[in-house]
């Protein structure tokens, strides 16, 4: 009996807890914008991008670099597009701070001053469709990133 109970109570959860198509791809109601706050404009983007299976592709997310006005303020956030409002493994990271944990729908915001003549430096990634580590334009070594003169 107990083995019954058991097997059919995993097989409920993996039911409630596997997203369904509909689920894994809402929109997502937060903006880089938003999520930093008044003030701060995009200056440099990339998307976590997976290959689909098929020739195609699957935008999971995306690492946004933003910067308060014409300061050296910036702020870094991943915002997700796969698995919105649900928990799945989500980071971004700025100039040696980071944000990694299972997000709902976006990991950051991270705000850090820097200085003339130095550059701001962001990462990130998402939980892809296959369970996997999405990173910005597939590869955790090219940041998104933005320099001051």
């Amino acid at each position: 009996m107990f083995k019954k109970i058991g097997l059919a109570a995993v097989c409920l959860a993996a039911i409630v807890l596997t997203p369904s198509a509909a689920q894994a791809y809402q929109p997502n109601p937060y903006s880089p914008n938003a999520v930093c706050g008044a003030g701060y404009t995009v200056v440099d983007t990339a998307e976590a991008v997976e290959a689909d299976g098929s020739g195609g592709e699957n935008r999971v997310g995306a690492v946004f670099l933003l910067r308060y006005y014409n300061t050296g303020w910036f702020c870094a956030v991943t915002i997700k597009y796969h698995l919105v409002g649900l928990a799945s493994d989500t980071g971004v990271s700025l100039n040696g701070l980071k944000d990694e944990a299972p997000r709902w729908y976006y990991a950051g915001p991270l705000k850090v001053y820097i200085g003339p003549g130095q550059c701001a430096n962001a990462n990130g990634y998402v939980t892809g469709t296959q369970g996997q580590r999405v990173y910005q334009r597939r590869d955790p070594m090219f940041p998104v990133f933005y320099c001051l003169p």
